[in-house]
């Protein structure tokens, strides 16, 4: 996927957790930024969790990439956990 096609996908996303979430029009506008980035990064996450899980791909990888995509899925995960602490602080 290119950059542009990978940005459309992202502001799609965003555009669309803002729409289930109609607070959010109360809220100042870097916190609907907060608010959709979580969004963004819970699917990456997501995505990522799932590639390791179910892709056929993910045992070819050496042992040292699958240990690089382990600590980025851990890393993607503590990034959404301080993401929803902010969140709940609106």
């Amino acid at each position: 996927m290119s950059a542009i096609e990978d940005e459309i996908r992202r502001r799609r996303d965003e555009q669309a957790y803002l729409a289930e979430y109609p607070a959010c029009d109360g809220l100042a506008a870097h916190q609907q930024r907060v608010i959709a980035e979580a969004a963004t990064r819970e699917a990456e996450a997501q995505a990522l969790a799932d590639f390791i899980e179910h892709s056929p791909i993910y045992p070819t990888l050496a042992p040292h990439e699958r240990d690089l995509m382990q600590v980025q899925l851990s890393t993607m995960g503590s990034l959404v956990l301080i993401l929803r602490q902010r969140i709940a602080l609106f």
